[in-house]
């Protein structure tokens, strides 16, 4: 991608999602810094920013800390974007993203804004009520917990998550965020449990049921 960056990087349709892929590899590599500076760079969104843009922005941002990295102020400014979106009823994928910026941020007033409008979304009789149903409220509802630190419960409702992710819309590389962010919050619930230090509000039981759950669940195509 490097080597033809002169032929997509500037000025294209494509231009922000190639270096959004581009981006990828470096995370891939152990290089959370160098995908830091390309968001810097190339992806961080303009103002107001096209919904495109601010989903590979959330994306992103998501997918470094996921790494260990910290993405910092850029959350807030990322999820400020995303507030003129907040309501639009129109896409899961689209609401996913928006979730992660908000939980990103800390912003919990918008995340519950977003949720109340998603779990009114899903009584439509639409395409966007069905993904929203089934999984576009599901999946927001664990990103709030994943973000709040309540780990089995964010991994329960990814597991409860039916194998139709593509109905979500987007790539499988862009929806598999879904998918890391579920097993980091196995990883932390596994730490937990080595350290002795589960919160009494979650038995041992429910832990390893929500473990069990996520790890054998089918995948989608």
């Amino acid at each position: 991608m490097d080597a033809h960056v002169a032929s997509w990087g500037v000025d294209t349709v494509v231009r922000t999602h190639g270096h959004w892929h581009a981006a990828l590899f470096h995370l891939a590599e152990g290089h959370a810094d160098r995908a830091l500076a390309s968001y810097d760079l190339h992806i961080q969104p303009d103002t107001p920013g096209d919904v495109a843009d601010l989903i590979d922005a959330s994306s992103l941002l998501w997918r470094i800390e996921l790494r260990g990295g910290a993405a910092g102020a850029r959350w807030r400014r990322l999820a400020a974007a995303w507030e003129r979106h907040l309501t639009d009823a129109f896409c899961s994928f689209t609401d996913v993203h928006a979730m992660l910026a908000f939980v990103g941020a800390g912003d919990d007033k918008r995340a519950a804004r977003l949720e109340r409008a998603v779990a009114g979304a899903q009584s439509l009789p639409t395409r966007y009520g069905a993904t929203t149903r089934d999984i576009g409220l599901p999946a927001c509802r664990a990103l709030r917990a994943f973000g709040r630190g309540d780990d089995a419960l964010a991994v329960a409702l990814f597991a409860s998550l039916p194998p139709l992710a593509h109905c979500l819309g987007g790539s499988q590389a862009q929806r598999d965020v879904l998918d890391l962010t579920g097993q980091r919050a196995v990883e932390r619930l596994r730490r937990c449990v080595r350290a002795a230090a589960l919160p009494r509000r979650r038995s041992m039981p429910a832990v390893a049921t929500a473990v069990v759950a996520f790890t054998v669940r089918p995948r989608a195509a």
